[in-house]
This record gives C-alpha cells, structure tokens and sequence, in this order.
C-alpha cells in the first residue's frame, strides 16, 4: 500500500507542522496506512507564493 500526503505549509510556521505531523503519522500507523518498518520519504519545495511544499510517501 503506498499513502502520499501533500501540504502546503507557511514558511514560517513549517517547524510547527513538523510537530503536528508527528501525530498525524502515529494516527496512520494506528489504522494501519504506513508502517515504522518501511522506507518513508519526504519531498520538500518552496513557492513564492503558496510557502514550502511538503510531500510525504509512505509505503506498508
């Protein structure tokens, strides 16, 4: 199974999602969507416009 999450998050509030997304990756691995075991990667971009780009694969 492969989970991928997209965000756009502001620049300046981007080390307070990192926190959040802590506990929205323990409510995956709780419904059984990713697993702890298996690679996980995380994109990162920035646009001018819309702030940082996060995407976040997964694969269980």
């Amino acid at each position: 199974m492969i989970t991928l999450c997209r965000y756009w998050v502001r620049a300046e509030r981007e080390d307070e999602f990192k926190a959040l997304l802590e506990k929205h990756f323990k409510t995956f691995e709780a419904l059984g969507l990713v697993s702890s075991e298996t690679p996980h990667l995380i994109f990162r971009g920035e646009d001018k416009e819309r702030g940082v780009l996060r995407r976040n694969l997964s694969v269980a």
